[in-house]
């Protein structure tokens, strides 16, 4: 068994030291080195500087890789610190090469909260982590964390953070990395954008279907009841029918200058949503470049526009309505006048000339 747990132990120094940070280890390192490093992890532990107790431990693990204790140590160092998936890789490495069962057993309460967090809860521990332990340079992997919760809102946090990085990488591999995580996390934007887009236009498809089954149902009951098609009966409501009396230009003006308010509320959105397909266009064709920033403000200009858009095409409606509810009480001239009114019929909307004798 303690053959096993060196053998282990001297495989997990091998990968230790390929992907630390810390200082290679000298030829004559050993027992020695690795307990000073051991004790200034434990006094930096007491002091509740766990970054640095983290680095120490680790590297006393590379120095005597037979010792198991100072992975166990690495790991609850890195759990204060709040990276808790590399503090449960150390923590399930430790309780494979220790080989005492009370040992194992007590480290068994510290993992079980390890093994059960959820991607936001690992991503929001690293968050934490980086205004306290800013010496650790956590914005990668806290970037890429934010990336496995995968919405929109922390695909945007992930953005911020891989900008971060970039400013701070210490290598030109780490600045690559960075920018490859900027432009991964701009794409996934995009993707989660027309996806929304594609679904809304579903949507609205599949609530004209209904309407117009609805609406077919309704003429069926109808014509089923000795009614005709289009006279106007239920399902068909004639709105703004004038009666006896004479008319006031009001409901016209508002009429018509509803009409042209709604028009052009319409046709705003319509070409502010064709400004917004084509930056999308632009930014994967790149000639945003890696600028995203401007990309976003674009975007959002577009969609201010649509917004405005739709907002003068509801005012639009009001006003029509507005003419339409205020006309529909007067009584119709005795005399022959003949009035324009929109009539929404069984066949769709219309305007029509109605008059009277």
């Amino acid at each position: 068994m303690l053959r096993f747990a060196c053998t282990a132990a001297r495989l997990f120094a091998v990968a230790l030291a390929a992907a630390s940070s810390c200082l290679a280890v000298p030829a004559h390192a050993g027992p020695a080195e690795a307990a000073a490093f051991a004790e200034k992890g434990a006094a930096a532990f007491k002091a509740s500087q766990f970054y640095e107790a983290a680095v120490a431990f680790e590297k006393a693990a590379q120095l005597d890789p037979a010792d198991p204790k100072n992975l166990r140590y690495a790991g609850r160092a890195w759990q204060e610190v709040g990276h808790w998936r590399r503090a449960l890789s150390l923590l399930e490495l430790y309780l494979k090469i220790e080989p005492s069962p009370e040992l194992k057993a007590s480290i068994e309460e510290k993992i079980r909260p390890l093994r059960a967090a959820t991607p936001l809860q690992i991503a929001e521990a690293l968050g934490a982590a980086l205004p306290r332990f800013p010496q650790a340079r956590l914005e990668a992997d806290a970037a890429k964390a934010w990336e496995e919760v995968g919405d929109e809102a922390s695909l945007k946090k992930a953005g911020e953070l891989w900008e971060v990085a970039r400013v701070r990488a210490g290598s030109d591999a780490e600045r690559q990395a960075a920018e490859g995580g900027i432009g991964r996390v701009g794409q996934r934007l995009l993707d989660l954008n027309a996806r929304r887009d594609k679904d809304d236009e579903a949507r609205k498809a599949e609530d004209a279907k209904k309407a117009e089954e609805a609406r077919k149902a309704e003429e069926a009951r109808r014509l089923a009841s000795g009614g005709k098609p289009g006279d106007g009966k239920p399902g068909a409501p004639r709105l703004g029918v004038a009666k006896d009396g004479g008319s006031s230009p009001l409901p016209m003006v508002l009429m018509i200058g509803g009409g042209v308010v709604a028009a052009g509320g319409v046709g705003l959105a319509l070409a502010a949503r064709g400004m917004a397909g084509s930056q999308n266009d632009d930014w994967k064709s790149g000639v945003y470049g890696k600028d995203y920033a401007k990309y976003q403000a674009d975007r959002s200009s577009s969609d201010t526009l649509a917004y405005a858009g739709w907002g003068l095409a509801a005012a639009g409606v009001g006003m029509l309505a507005w003419g339409v509810l205020s006309d529909a009480g007067k009584p119709a001239p005795k005399a022959a006048r003949w009035r324009l009114i929109p009539v929404a019929a069984s066949d769709g909307g219309s305007l029509s000339f109605l008059g009277s004798f």
